[in-house]
C-alpha cells in the first residue's frame, strides 16, 4: 500500500467515531419543542470535550429543506 496507517491512528479514528455516535445520540436525545438548533450544538460541542476530544469544526445541523453545514446564527 502507499499508506500505512500505525495502529496508534487507528485507535484514534475508532475513538473519534465512538465519539460521533455518542454525540449523534446526545444530541437526538436533546431535540424537544422550544429547544433551539444553536442550544444543542452547542451541547454537543460540549459534550466532545467532556469526552476529552476537539471540534474538528463548529457542530453544524440538517432539516427539512435546509442542507447540511447549517450554523445558527447567534440570536
Amino acid at each position: 500500500p502507499l499508506f500505512r496507517m500505525s495502529s496508534a491512528s487507528i485507535d484514534k479514528f475508532r475513538e473519534a467515531g465512538r465519539i460521533a455516535a455518542h454525540c449523534r445520540r446526545f444530541a437526538a436525545e436533546r431535540i424537544k419543542p422550544g429547544v433551539t438548533i444553536r442550544e444543542v450544538t452547542e451541547g454537543i460541542e460540549a459534550e466532545i470535550r467532556r469526552l476529552g476530544a476537539e471540534p474538528g469544526f463548529p457542530a453544524q445541523s440538517s432539516r427539512n429543506h435546509v442542507a447540511a453545514h447549517y450554523c445558527s446564527p447567534p440570536d
